[in-house]
């Protein structure tokens, strides 16, 4: 079956997510550089204001969140290689923020250290203190930090522990240079710290519940972390998860004393706690809490699905609830820049008339008597499988996703398109013009003939099976191959012109991959081994002339790992027809690329995924 094309689309079927939000990346002419990347995040569990305009957030995605607008629209900004998550954040001031989480490829360690000092454009990993690495799922040691505090920009306290064959380690880190190196001192006692709170270099407050009876104890240090004063403040079946300290004598502490929601309070340093009861329904606990004074804060409690927001301006002897607007869901994360402004994070299903429960930001400006929905972030794509390019400035994308994404400047915005209903992804794309472009998702096509605007549904033969590639040489006339019950099709390559043909062999064994071309329509092949693809998966090709192509190729199974240096993509070129390959360099951290257009010999794009989401690099 022949197929003419200016640009062919491959395609490979990995794991993505719906919906996308693109954070341009800048090019290089005459080489590969990232474009866009397509963040995602699935539950929002820290967030810090150090300013009414700026916050930062992180959670269950590898990236970070930064809004410079008081939280009405935020952006995703990459995390280093192998951290998929944050889990806490201080921001000092609003060029420098400190974060904990999770960190799958330092030494073995799942925990994670993190700062920026350029407000979350650009984070750094910092190395852990001795002894607290280990491996991710072995018996020897895990690491994990819970809560991080950071009353100066130099000075930040980190609390939470590793197990080992002797137990249970409780630790707390200390930097007094601004994250270079970190100090690890042992907490004595068999139990967990799960919140820090410093209101000034030399002062924190820790929560600490020993194992086994479930006692709480607050931790004290006034010697910058030297050593740790213990005050037992409840005992039996209790649970305190969050601390807030306006100052060095006023604290809050939430969780919850079974049945009830409860917060406690000390107004002289710890020497006493007072508890009032926020919520008595069952399985209720506080969350969340925040404090710009000593007589204002903010917490947020959790019970069945659904959150309430409270507020005392009397230091906690008197506490009023705030809906939120929010059918279902978990905010488990407040900051609060003023005694007026707050914003709070977590995920649900917004009041406004969302259908399904999404990472969500909200935020109040007027003393919480009103929260409204500031963003339901994206959950990304995790990886686009198909791309055509009708000009170097005009591009189509998708993948495992119900939305696919265009850009008619080249790359710098992508705009998110709504696929006919049904429709699950986008395999294949092909677009003889910039207005009209086909598409297809296993035995689904849909057609757009207005730029995206609007995709609309088409029937395919019966038994025509999956769709793999797909090309249309006009608007009016595609061909489309794949595979049936009975047959599977070649499905990488591209043809010029309709005498020749580069076909590639996809296998990942053997001395490397192979090109076979033809250029006589077909009655002779000759074939090329391309330079180091020895164990290499080539899933792609595109030929804008008859002399110069493509070729794009990665690592099977190098997803599952990690990019923590250079990438494992391949792409190489051809510029006398087949005769020669070379090698050529991409960004590194990409883990695959799937697809490749090139609507000139100087202009290509490739798609593909990193960790944290899909990705597009482009050669100019």
């Amino acid at each position: 079956m022949a197929v003419a094309a200016l640009a062919w689309i491959a395609v490979i079927g990995l794991v993505s997510q719906p919906s996308a939000l693109a954070a341009p990346r800048s090019a290089v002419a005459s080489s590969w550089a990232e474009v866009a990347w397509f963040w995602g995040i699935s539950r929002v569990e820290a967030v810090a204001c150090p300013s009414s305009s700026m916050c930062i957030a992180g959670g269950q995605g590898a990236v970070a969140l930064r809004t410079t607008n008081g939280g009405r629209t935020w952006v995703g900004e990459m995390l280093p290689s192998g951290v998929t998550e944050i889990t806490g954040v201080a921001c000092p001031s609003k060029s420098v923020c400190e974060a904990i989480g999770h960190d799958s490829a330092t030494s073995g360690a799942t925990a994670a250290l993190l700062r920026t000092t350029d407000g979350g454009v650009s984070w750094v990993s910092e190395k852990l203190p001795a002894g607290m690495g280990g491996t991710v799922t072995g018996s020897v040691t895990s690491t994990v930090l819970n809560a991080i505090a950071c009353p100066s920009k130099s000075i930040c306290e980190a609390v939470g522990g590793f197990g080992n064959s002797s137990g249970e380690v409780v630790v707390a880190l200390r930097t007094t240079d601004g994250g270079r190196s970190w100090v690890r001192r042992t907490i004595p006692g068999n139990g967990t710290v799960s919140a820090v709170a410093c209101p000034s270099a030399s002062t924190c407050e820790a929560l600490f519940r020993v194992n086994g009876p479930g006692t709480e104890v607050v931790l004290r240090t006034t010697n910058g972390g030297k050593s740790w004063s213990r005050k037992t403040v409840l005992p039996g079946n209790v649970g305190l998860e969050v601390i807030a300290c306006p100052s060095t004598s006023t604290c809050m502490a939430g969780g919850d004393v079974y049945p009830a929601a409860v917060v406690l309070r000390t107004t002289n340093g710890g020497k006493s706690w007072a508890q009032e009861t926020l919520e008595s329904q069952s399985f209720a606990y506080v969350d969340a809490l925040a404090c710009r004074s000593t007589s204002v804060c903010e917490a947020l409690t959790y019970n069945d699905d659904t959150s309430v927001a409270w507020r005392t301006t009397d230091a906690g002897t008197k506490w009023v609830t705030t809906t939120l607007p929010l059918t279902t869901g978990d905010v488990g994360a407040i900051a609060c820049s003023s005694t007026s402004v707050c914003v709070a994070a977590g995920y649900g299903v917004a009041a406004s008339g969302a259908t399904s429960s999404a990472a969500v930001v909200l935020r109040t400006t007027n003393n919480a008597k009103r929260w409204v929905v500031a963003e339901a972030l994206s959950t990304g794509i995790t990886e686009l499988n198909a791309i055509a390019c009708r000009s170097a400035s005009v591009c189509e994308a998708g993948g495992d996703s119900a939305s696919a994404v265009r850009t008619t400047d080249g790359g710098t915005r992508w705009v998110s398109e709504a696929l006919p209903a049904g429709v699950t992804g986008v395999e294949t794309v092909a677009c003889p013009s910039t207005l009209v472009c086909e598409a297809v998702d296993g035995d689904l096509a849909f057609r757009t003939t207005d730029g995206g605007k609007t995709w609309v549904s088409e029937t395919l033969p019966s038994g025509s099976g999956q769709a793999e590639a797909i090309a249309c040489p006009s608007t009016s006339v595609c061909e489309a191959v794949g595979e049936t019950s009975t047959a599977v099709a070649v499905t990488l390559f591209a043809c010029p012109s309709t005498s020749a043909c580069p076909v590639l062999d996809a296998s990942s064994k053997g001395p490397g991959a192979v090109a076979l071309r033809t250029t006589d329509g077909g009655r002779r092949w000759v074939s090329k081994t391309l330079p180091s693809t020895s164990g290499k998966l080539l899933n792609g090709v595109a030929c804008p002339t008859t002399s110069i192509c493509e070729a794009i190729g990665w690592t099977p199974g190098s997803e599952v790992t990690n990019a923590s240096s250079g990438s494992t993509v391949v792409v190489f070129r051809t510029t006398d027809e087949g005769a020669s390959w070379r090698s050529q360099t991409v960004p590194p951290g990409l883990l695959a690329l799937s697809s490749i257009a090139c609507p000139s010999p100087s202009s290509c794009d490739a798609v593909g995924y990193r960790q944290g989401g899909a990705a597009i690099i482009r050669l100019r």
